[in-house]
């Protein structure tokens, strides 16, 4: 994350980013277990979340769709080795959004959402192979 030197607005923007990094784990929260924790001194509380502890295996889920690591190559993240070359055409793509937005917006059936996602995210990995 960053401001570019000549943006319209670097001073709005270095604030954004800082209200971003504050509150980090409250806007994970908007969409639980899609997204990580940018900053590792949120990665403790993050997984403390009632949720995550409800639920254990979103994390796991999560960490081992990332595996070996999170975000764009090769950035390191919490807990992780190197990056996966994946992780940037995946969330580049919008596919999970754009199935969570099939079932919830356009009344997909859930079943119809995961296939389309599924065969989607095999299309970007073999491409990216």
């Amino acid at each position: 994350m960053g401001v570019f030197k000549n943006s319209h607005y670097p001073e709005l923007g270095k604030e954004f980013l800082k209200y971003f990094l504050k509150n980090e784990l409250e806007l994970l929260w908007a969409v639980p277990g899609l997204a990580l924790p940018v900053l590792k001194d949120a990665v403790d509380a993050w997984e403390k979340h009632s949720l995550l502890r409800e639920y254990p295996e979103i994390i796991e889920t999560l960490l081992k769709a990332t595996q070996p690591g999170i975000g764009f190559p090769p950035t390191k993240g919490p807990g992780m080795e190197k990056a996966s070359s994946y992780w940037l055409p995946i969330t580049a793509s919008s596919v999970v959004a754009d199935a969570i937005q099939k079932v919830t917006l356009k009344n997909e059936k859930v079943e119809e959402a995961t296939a389309w996602a599924a065969k989607e995210l095999k299309d970007i990995v073999s491409r990216y192979k």
